[in-house]
């Protein structure tokens, strides 16, 4: 006999999930150094997209921001408060490659990567994004396939910035 309170359902925990790829290296690199969380900009026109990345990069410890227009992906680009740029490579009337141009001419050393369902075998295009991005995730793959890129980047780009320094 129940006692009036609403059964549980148990709820799978995101934990488990979100194991594939962790940030310990970056963590603690970062936190000895006092510096905030890693920012990543995702700019996707699809909201689920952009959630989902969200959600799996936040939880990875990340600072994630989201924009879904190529208008506001520029206006945040020009200010440089970014970490790395996850980009889709098209976008409701804009180019991912116009914001990757804007992105690399104004902060070069801000590695972008581009997150994209579009195929891009076609040797130009390839080639020409191979050239200026700084990885290209194919977005039917594994959502820890994006993640190990962007802390490789991450990684890659905290490492040059300590030998600078």
């Amino acid at each position: 006999m129940t006692t009036g309170s609403a059964p549980t359902i148990p709820v799978p925990r995101l934990s488990n999930w979100f194991s594939a790829v962790t940030p310990a290296l970056l963590a603690g690199n970062r936190s000895a150094l006092g510096q905030t969380e890693p920012r990543v900009l995702v700019v996707d026109d699809e909201r689920p997209i952009c959630e989902l990345l969200s959600l799996y990069l936040g939880h990875k410890g990340l600072e994630v921001a989201t924009v879904q227009t190529a208008d506001e992906a520029r206006a945040l680009l020009r200010q440089g408060q970014f970490d790395l740029v996850v980009l889709d490579w098209k976008l409701d009337g804009a180019e991912g490659l116009d914001l990757l141009h804007l992105s690399k001419a104004q902060h070069p050393d801000i590695p972008v990567i581009i997150f994209t369902g579009t195929d891009l075998s076609e040797g130009s295009i390839e080639s020409g994004l191979a050239r200026e991005a700084d990885a290209i995730v194919r977005k039917m793959g594994p959502l820890n396939a994006v993640c190990a890129e962007v802390f490789r980047h991450l990684n890659r780009r905290q490492a040059h910035q300590l030998t600078a320094a």
